[in-house]
């Protein structure tokens, strides 16, 4: 009897085959660097089959994403820097670590309790990175500035409650600004990503796609009504 997880091998035997000499010429010319924009395609692809509530969009999507993996890893294998099993242990791996009141004699209380234990965890495996590390570049501008606010946070330095964000960001894009001072465009979107930080509830995933592009549009035209 099979188990969950089993098929993946059929599709790395698919990948490796593509790959091959007698594989598609397309796949054969790929690079990690040339595959960069459908994986950022693909993750926005399955954020937007999540938001409109189909399963069989979500399946395809998921699939397309999880052959970005697969793909990537195989290309990484033939530099001979890791395989899809190193991808796959270090996570393993990193999933019992963090969760020691799974794997472990840790315990706590709730849902709030499983995340500042994960965050200390993580902090201790990082210590010697600065306070603002693990945040991608090539994150969304409002996303970014929401994951390096709650960076920002966690060594203290934030507002006590939404109203912070929001009376810096009306005064950031009242008429005229952007022209007066240009060098707030970044800052405007820093103190947009901390008010729609501060309003949602806690959460180790920050929300992506579709639906917070909407919300930090909305955001902005309505700061720009008032």
């Amino acid at each position: 009897m099979s188990k969950p997880g089993d098929s993946l091998s059929k599709l790395v035997e698919l990948m490796t085959m593509l790959l091959g000499p007698d594989g598609c010429p397309w796949d054969r010319e790929q690079t990690l660097h040339s595959l960069r924009q459908y994986v950022i395609e693909e993750a926005h692809e399955v954020v937007d089959a999540i938001d409109r509530g189909k399963p069989e969009m979500l399946r395809e999507e998921l699939g397309d994403l999880l052959l970005q993996v697969v793909f990537q890893a195989a290309l990484t294998e033939r530099h001979g820097w890791f395989g899809i099993d190193d991808v796959v242990e270090a996570i393993s791996e990193k999933l019992v670590r963090r969760h020691p009141w799974v794997f472990g004699d840790e315990q706590v209380a709730d849902a709030s309790g499983a995340i500042n234990s994960w965050e200390a965890i993580k902090a201790k495996e990082k210590k010697e990175r600065g306070a603002l590390s693990g945040v991608p570049v090539a994150l969304p501008g409002l996303l970014r500035a929401v994951r390096i606010g709650e960076k920002a946070s966690a060594v203290g330095y934030d507002w006590p409650d939404a109203g912070g964000p929001r009376a810096r960001t009306l005064g950031t894009f009242q008429p005229g600004t952007a022209q007066q001072r240009p060098h707030l465009d970044g800052f405007g979107t820093q103190v947009l990503g901390n008010e729609r930080r501060r309003r949602r509830p806690a959460r180790r995933h920050v929300p992506t796609g579709l639906n917070l592009l909407r919300r930090a549009a909305a955001s902005l035209v309505c700061a720009r009504s008032r």
